[in-house]
C-alpha cells in the first residue's frame, strides 16, 4: 500500500479461501483486517492492514504502529490525522497541507482502498454469492501487470488482491470482517483520546519526544510531504498505497 496508507496504487491480493461473514448492518461502519504477502525474486514478507469505517472518518492501520485517519468534510475535501501508536499522540493535517504533494487522495481511495474508476477499468469475469455475501471477480492484463480482485459489491470491499509484476507479486487477502457497532465505535474512541497537535504548531511544541525528533530531523525541509515516520523521519511525498 502507499508511503501514506493502502490503496490499489501499491496493488495487492488474491486467494480462493472460502470465507463467509455476518453482514454489518450498514457498509459505512465496520473494520476490515487483511493479510498482505510480498513476493520478489523469492522471497516473501507477511504484513497486516487493518482499514475501518465509521461514516464519514476511514482510518487506516499499518506497519510502524502509525494509523491514519481520514474525514471527509462537508465540502468534500478529506482531513487526515496520523497517529503514532507508541507516543499516542497524532498529528493534525488541514486538507491544504496536502496541496503540493500530488493530488489531494480521492475519498474512494480510502473508503474501499480503489475507486469505481479503477474497477471500471477492468473486466468482471465472474460473481457468485448473495448480498452481502455477493464476490465479484475482475482481472486486467497489460505487458506491466496481472491483476486481480474479489470483490465485494454490497460492502464497497476489497476480498482479494492479486498483482504480479515481472519480479514482484503482491497479494492481499481479507482474514476477518468486524461488523459489532460498539467494536468499530471503542476503535475510533481509542484513537480519539490521543493526544494531537496541529501540523501548523509542531514548531512550538519541543517539549513533546516526538515533535522533538522531527524538530531535530529538520522536519520543515523543502519538498518533504508533510509526514513522519515514529522516529521523526519524513516520509517525501508518494503513496505506498
Amino acid at each position: 500500500m502507499k508511503p501514506l496508507f493502502c490503496s490499489l496504487s501499491l496493488i495487492a491480493c488474491f486467494s480462493s479461501t472460502a470465507m463467509t461473514w455476518q453482514c454489518p448492518t450498514h457498509e459505512q461502519q465496520l473494520g476490515a483486517k487483511y493479510s498482505i504477502e510480498y513476493t520478489q525474486n523469492g522471497q516473501s514478507q507477511i504484513e497486516t492492514f487493518e482499514l475501518w469505517r465509521s461514516h464519514q472518518q476511514v482510518a487506516h492501520a499499518g506497519k510502524n504502529n502509525i494509523t491514519e485517519v481520514w474525514q471527509k468534510l462537508s465540502n468534500d475535501q478529506i482531513r487526515p490525522i496520523r497517529y503514532f501508536e507508541d507516543y499516542q499522540h497524532g498529528i493534525e493535517y488541514q486538507p491544504i497541507d496536502l496541496t503540493g504533494q500530488g493530488s489531494v487522495p480521492a475519498w474512494q481511495d480510502k473508503y474501499q482502498l480503489i475507486t469505481q474508476a479503477q474497477l471500471n477499468n477492468m473486466t468482471m469475469k465472474d460473481q457468485h454469492g448473495e448480498g452481502c455475501q455477493q464476490v465479484q471477480r475482475f482481472v486486467l492484463n497489460n505487458e506491466a501487470i496481472q491483476l486481480t480482485i474479489e470483490w465485494l459489491p454490497q460492502l464497497h470491499l476489497v476480498k482479494s488482491l492479486q498483482a504480479v509484476r515481472a519480479q514482484h507479486t503482491e497479494q492481499w487477502q481479507l482474514e476477518q470482517l468486524i461488523v459489532a457497532t460498539e467494536q468499530v465505535k471503542a476503535q475510533f474512541n481509542r484513537w480519539d483520546n490521543f493526544q494531537t497537535t496541529d501540523y501548523a504548531d509542531i514548531g512550538d511544541n519541543e517539549s513533546n519526544p516526538l515533535l522533538a525528533k522531527m524538530i531535530k530531523q529538520g522536519f520543515i525541509e523543502h519538498g518533504a510531504s508533510g509526514f513522519y515516520n515514529a522516529d521523526g523521519t519524513a516520509i517525501h511525498s508518494g503513496h505506498h498505497h
